[in-house]
């Protein structure tokens, strides 16, 4: 999975107390909610479902307009392989994925080329027979993970991502996030599933050089 970026409150020592999932953000008020997670790809949708799972409210923001959405700058296919299905298996999801995919030992790469080589049909280099794993189209495993993050009260917010993160504004958790569309929540926890440029992991960073001490990152 991706790196997951955990940025902890001032108060670290605050509990999570499940916050009504039924408290609604509006543009003009800050919504109170126990996590925020920025980026609604695979590690962003497991990691809020499983939290969803023990009770908190999670919202997770995600700037692609859908779970299908086409993305030319990631990969087209995805191999769950025997870590990431221990999750699954735990969730009840691997039998499903199984289902939409193809196991390492039926899969295949044919590459064309144009001149006398023609096709040429070969295994890739980590699809090993004896392995476990499954592969399966990147939309199609954002699928199956966004319905299952629903079933478990995750709210996900397509179209919209975290636009920055602001200090001093909530006295519990001293973090106010802004999302592009105007929206406002105050999160107890907030984690960083968005990429290599995570706003998350830049915002934590900077505090952390400017004023060190009560700010927590934790690499995954």
């Amino acid at each position: 999975m991706a790196d997951i970026w955990l940025l902890l409150g001032l108060v670290l020592s605050t509990r999570l107390e499940g916050v009504s999932a039924s408290q609604a953000a509006r543009k003009d008020q800050a919504a109170p909610i126990d996590v925020l997670v920025a980026g609604g790809g695979p590690a962003g949708l497991a990691v809020a479902a499983s939290l969803a799972a023990s009770g908190l409210s999670v919202v997770v923001v995600e700037r692609r307009e859908g779970a299908g959405t086409f993305e030319e700058q990631k990969s087209y296919m995805y191999l769950v392989d025997s870590r990431g299905q221990k999750w699954t298996n735990e969730q009840n999801l691997t039998d499903e994925l199984r289902a939409h995919g193809v196991l390492n030992a039926d899969f295949k790469i044919t590459r064309a080329y144009p001149d006398e080589r023609g096709t040429v049909t070969t295994a890739p280099h980590f699809a090993m027979a004896k392995a476990t794993g499954i592969w399966l189209a990147r939309a199609t495993l954002l699928k199956i993970l966004a319905k299952f993050a629903g079933s478990a009260g995750v709210q996900v917010r397509y179209g919209t991502s975290l636009k920055a993160l602001e200090r001093g504004v909530a006295a519990e958790s001293g973090v106010s996030a802004v999302l592009s569309d105007g929206t406002r929540f105050v999160p107890k926890l907030v984690l960083g599933c968005d990429g290599i440029n995570s706003l998350v992991r830049a915002n934590l960073k900077e505090w952390r050089a400017s004023e060190g001490g009560d700010l927590s990152l934790i690499h995954i």
